[in-house]
């Protein structure tokens, strides 16, 4: 009963385009609320507060955790995980191209420094 009286209070119809349109959007809210509130629903969601943290840049993770090696690797292990992930992530074999450029320059930092 309130979304179809909420509801015809925010939208028209245009007979001569043949569509409706909305001409409040704030109702979306109010309709949920209502919902929650009639079905006695909790809703773990905030506008004010993302549910996650955004992901951290690509610039921050270190070298080893891209190529997902401890700092005291030897080379030999360096060069497998770099030919590893290479495998997987290589755009030839449908990988991510920019996971693969973020490998790449994980492999030349850790090979100039070693």
């Amino acid at each position: 009963m309130f979304a179809s009286t909420l509801l015809a209070s925010c939208r028209t119809y245009d007979p001569a385009k043949k569509f409706w349109t909305i001409t409040d959007s704030g109702w979306i809210d109010d309709w949920i609320y209502e919902l929650c509130r009639v079905y006695e629903v909790a809703t773990d969601y905030d506008d004010e507060q993302p549910s996650r943290p955004p992901p951290p840049p690509q610039s921050i993770a270190s070298p080893f955790q891209t190529l997902y090696l401890l700092p005291n690797a030897p080379p030999e292990v360096v060069k497998a995980s770099y030919k590893a992930l290479a495998k997987i992530h290589h755009p030839d074999a449908r990988g991510n191209s920019e996971k693969m450029i973020a490998i790449n320059r994980a492999f030349e930092i850790i090979t100039q420094n070693k």
